[in-house]
């Protein structure tokens, strides 16, 4: 006798009671009593599925699917199984079929949008969702889908009102809670975001998910310590959490401990080899490592293109556009960065500077954000791209419908960048300058602009994948903020001691530094250290540890949190005799910042590029006496120069003046330096194609 559609139901909610039922015996029961019964086969598929046996489960969902090709669920639930097992064009075709035989069934038009989504077709999901949630209007799991879809699609206010409607049908829907909880920290209210994620892990404590969004969003509140915990929790309860595991590398990073850092990235590349944001992130993290050699980290960044330099070009390359070499050059420059940024700071300047006569500009942006400096650049160029979310072969045919001759990237492996859209070469000539301390590793990258101190000629050009383009005043062009004034009284005549002070990044700050830094400590005893941290939770307490074990007391070291303005961190510096650059690697805003405020940087000149910026600064302003050749010598300087008042009082009354009237400030000399080397380089370019 077959199985009735009543007493398969009540297998099924027997499954979901947990009450006890042999699952082989179904199997055997409905492949020798029942071969010809679709609903228990299809049955059976459902109960393998739950059990967890997925793979198992294939073969009786097509076998349904076979004895009654008209029955949609049996589409559907094909569909899904497919979609699981990553077979999307499959599930997508199954699907579609469901909706052939029911276009109003909405479940399968949300199993739809589920794989559409998968396969990265965004538009098409959202549509999907849509479509199921007009069908079914209480279709509670639709709108947290949908939410998430438009937060991908950067509509963030329409995915923060469909998740909000998902919660008002049901409140305690901890999915809706957690992807809320992400939307709400993209739009930086932070405050609600906690809330709403903590909401979430009240409902279910053991959702990685929540713990991971918990994670970003403490970290965005500085709460360093807290989203450590947080990510740690995500990956315990999913020891395969990839995007855990790079994120924890980038707090580990903030905080410090930068071999820590590395393990965590390598661990999210183990698990996914070709997880572009974690290798990048290795990559920057692998330059504030002293441990580690120029020709190591070198070989580090060609494992870049090893992995993701097979990527096929459905485009070829364009050549046809090869024009006349007097002709106005258009220039792309590519960055995440077009905001209020460090590198704006030294990209402003040249884009203002830009001749109209010689390149016509094109700025492609790869963030949300915007904010004054954005609006100022968006105005001075002359074409804006926003390239946010678009996926990289949309950037590159973006790039070459607007016929690029030469594409610069501003960020190399920081965050935001578009590399993957440089492995396809959009441009024939490409540039990579300002935003990164290092090779791209990149072959497709022809240039890096440079100067003679940062990459002195001859010495390390077999450590770059491009070719070097020394500029001949400088790679950098600095624009200072003129209306925070100069305190012309040198602090130490005031407080009648040293003040030294270090505003980088306390991932800079390594163990070699705190013990240089101690020796300059021990040889003036009177003298004081200020330090800027991101956030004044413990983490004060690790690096307090570090100068006390070098006999260097809590007194001595004044911490500093991020300043809520741009003018009071400037302003800060008034109470700052001498600056003490990092090494390995230099600081490079914080150094102009310092010079701009009258106060000089004392810096090592190291043996990479990140460790010779400092004496590139300084050299191009005219301060080589601030500049040590080792440690000893570093040390040294710093002595003579804290007892030497007359001469720093004389440098911070003429700085500022000094550096305005050095190659360092001067736009419109740096502006024609670039624009003279990129005529030369189109030349070169020109001629090896006719």
């Amino acid at each position: 006798m077959k199985p009735s559609r009543q007493q398969i139901d009540e297998i099924l909610k027997n499954f979901h009671a947990n009450k006890y039922f042999d699952v082989e015996k179904l199997c055997v029961t409905v492949t020798k009593e029942f071969p010809k019964h679709p609903f228990a086969w299809k049955v059976l598929a459902v109960v393998l599925k739950l059990t967890g046996r997925l793979n198992d489960s294939l073969i009786p969902s097509q076998k349904s699917v076979q004895l009654e090709p008209r029955d949609a669920d049996a589409h559907n639930n094909l569909g899904i199984i497919l979609q699981e097992l990553n077979r999307l064009d499959e599930a997508e075709e199954s699907l579609k079929k469901a909706l052939t035989l029911r276009p109003e069934y909405a479940e399968a038009h949300y199993n739809l949008g589920i794989t559409l989504k998968e396969q990265g077709r965004l538009i098409e999901a959202e549509a999907s969702y849509k479509q199921a949630i007009k069908l079914k209007p209480n279709y509670s799991e639709a709108l947290t889908n949908l939410g998430a879809i438009l937060q991908e699609l950067n509509r963030l206010d329409e995915a923060e009102e469909s998740l909000k409607k998902a919660l008002t049908l049901r409140p305690e829907y901890a999915e809706a809670l957690t992807n809320l909880g992400a939307i709400l920290q993209e739009l930086n209210r932070l405050d609600e975001a906690e809330e709403s994620l903590k909401k979430a892990l009240t409902l279910r404590p053991e959702y990685a998910e929540a713990h991971y969004n918990l994670g970003i969003t403490l970290k965005e509140q500085g709460r360093l310590i807290e989203a450590e915990a947080s990510y740690k929790q995500a990956i315990k309860l999913k020891p395969n959490y990839v995007q855990a595991y790079n994120n924890l590398g980038g707090v580990l990073k903030q905080r410090g401990r930068l071999e820590e850092a590395i393990i965590s990235y390598n661990k999210a590349i183990e698990l996914e080899p070709r997880y572009v944001e974690a290798h990048s992130n290795r990559n920057l993290c692998l330059n504030y490592l002293p441990s580690y050699s120029p020709l190591f980290i070198y070989k580090q960044h060609l494992e870049f293109e090893k992995q993701f330099g097979g990527l096929k070009v459905e485009l070829p390359t364009i050549l046809s556009f090869v024009k006349n070499t007097n002709y106005r050059l258009r220039i792309g420059y590519v960055s995440a960065d077009f905001k209020e940024h460090s590198v704006a700071f030294f990209f402003e300047p040249l884009l203002k500077s830009h001749s109209s006569n010689v390149v016509e500009t094109f700025c492609y942006y790869n963030d949300r954000v915007i904010d004054t400096t954005t609006r100022r650049l968006m105005a001075t160029c002359d074409h804006w791209r926003s390239i946010y979310g678009l996926t990289d072969q949309n950037v590159v045919n973006l790039i070459r419908n607007d016929k690029i001759d030469i594409l610069v990237d501003l960020s190399g492996h920081t965050a935001g960048n578009r590399l993957l859209v440089f492995i396809q070469k959009p441009s024939p000539v490409q540039v990579t300058w300002l935003g990164y301390p290092n090779t791209t590793g990149l072959s497709s990258v022809d240039y890096r602009f440079t100067d003679i101190i940062s990459d002195p000629d001859g010495d390390v050009d077999n450590l770059y994948s491009e070719t070097l383009l020394r500029l001949p005043n400088g790679f950098l062009c600095y624009q200072g903020n003129k209306n925070i004034q100069v305190d012309n009284v040198l602090p130490q005549n005031r407080h009648e001691q040293i003040t030294f002070g270090s505003f980088n990044n306390v991932s800079k700050i390594t163990s070699i530094v705190i013990k240089t830094w101690s020796k300059i400590l021990h040889a003036i005893p009177t003298s004081r250290l200020v330090l800027k941290l991101p956030t004044l939770d413990n983490d004060t307490n690790k690096y307090h540890e570090l100068f006390i074990e070098e006999g260097i007391s809590k007194e001595r070291i004044k911490f500093y949190q991020r300043a809520p303005s741009f003018e009071e961190h400037l302003s800060l510096y008034n109470i700052i005799d001498i600056c003490l650059d990092p090494f390995p690697y230099n600081g490079t805003t914080t150094t102009c910042e310092a010079l701009w405020m009258g106060v000089p940087v004392i810096t090592l000149l190291g043996d990479r590029h990140a460790g010779r910026v400092g004496a590139s600064i300084l050299t191009n302003i005219g301060l080589k006496d601030f500049i040590a050749n080792d440690i000893d010598n570093y040390i040294k300087l710093a002595v003579d120069m804290s007892n030497n008042t007359k001469y720093l009082q004389k440098i911070r009354r003429n700085l500022r003046k000094q550096m305005q009237e050095a190659p360092l400030c001067n736009a419109p000399s740096f502006a024609s330096d670039v624009e003279r080397v990129y005529q030369n380089i189109w030349y070169k370019y020109h001629q090896k194609q006719t």
